[in-house]
């Protein structure tokens, strides 16, 4: 969560929550990721990794999220981003080998949906190839 904080700082990006109806935005007139008061701690940090996306990659592309497709491809790119960085953390927070991984747990942990898990075992893969070629 440093490296995101960092970011965050480095684009003078405020993070507030507030009460509202979904988990989270990024308003880019503001400058401002706005995330659901009562999430739970764990979820708010996986709102922060999503939103985080939006402001690295999709800022200038505000015109093209109001269409379908590439909505879509903005929301799955940035829910890529909050799955991978969730798993570097806890990898690095339990200090874990990738090799070691229950990811049916890591998935149950955070509450994420069992189609992530493919997804999952490449970026498991990806750490452990990288890790081997060090």
């Amino acid at each position: 969560m440093e490296l995101v904080k960092k970011v965050l700082h480095e684009h003078g990006i405020d993070v507030v929550p507030i009460e509202m109806e979904s988990d989270g935005c990024y308003i880019k007139e503001l400058n401002k990721i706005f995330i659901n008061s009562s999430l739970s701690p764990t979820d708010a940090k996986k709102v922060i990794y999503h939103e985080v996306k939006h402001v690295l990659d999709h800022k200038e592309f505000a015109e093209l999220y109001k269409i379908f497709y590439f909505r879509s491809k903005m929301e799955y790119e940035a829910d890529c981003h909050m799955i991978k960085n969730l798993l570097d953390e806890f990898i690095e927070h339990n200090h874990l080998d990738p090799a070691d991984l229950n990811i049916f747990y890591f998935i149950e942990y955070f509450g994420l949906d069992t189609k992530w898990e493919p997804m999952l075992k490449k970026f498991l893969l990806d750490k452990i190839n990288n890790t081997l070629y060090v």
